[in-house]
């Protein structure tokens, strides 16, 4: 393991791209054929009264390989929503090649609590792959999640509680 999150980040009352997670990978790790996953664990919360899109990036050296956005994060509610992050970064043959993909999960209102259904994909997953990365590994890179909401309000709030970094 690479790293661990164990602290709460929330962003909340902005609509700009905030990072909401970020860890520098130490050059050479990633080499020409290791991969790196990612899994982030969190919850959404949109008590707005209207829509709001909720949009995650997942960046390797400042070049976003997964922008996840989930238009109209679900109808406005008072109750928070299971958010999972997750990304997969593998080297591509070389230490400046890369291929990547991110997924975003988001429940359904109430699934903080483990009220998900099994069968119940909530608002669904939404999935994004990039197979040209071309980030030089063989030097200290950074991997970075951020979040961004379409609107401002004290009422719209994207958490990260817990996650960790794993060197495959």
């Amino acid at each position: 393991m690479l790293d661990r999150k164990s602290a709460t980040t929330d962003v909340a009352s902005t609509n700009a791209e905030t990072t909401a997670y970020t860890f520098t990978v130490p050059g050479g790790s990633l080499s020409s054929s290791r991969a790196l996953r990612l899994t982030l664990l969190g919850d959404y919360l949109n008590n707005s009264g209207g829509g709001s899109d909720l949009i995650v990036k997942v960046k390797w050296g400042g070049t976003s390989f997964a922008v996840l956005d989930r238009h109209t994060a679900g109808a406005a509610s008072a109750t928070r929503r299971t958010l999972m992050v997750s990304a997969f970064l593998m080297a591509f043959g070389a230490t400046n090649a890369q291929v990547g993909r991110g997924e975003l999960y988001l429940s359904t209102a109430g699934g903080v609590a483990g009220a998900d259904a099994e069968d119940d994909l909530g608002l669904g997953a939404i999935r994004a792959l990039h197979t040209g990365l071309a980030v030089d590994s063989s030097v200290d890179q950074a991997l970075l999640v951020s979040i961004q909401h379409s609107v401002s309000s004290a009422n719209v709030s994207g958490r990260l509680h817990t996650g960790q970094l794993e060197l495959l």
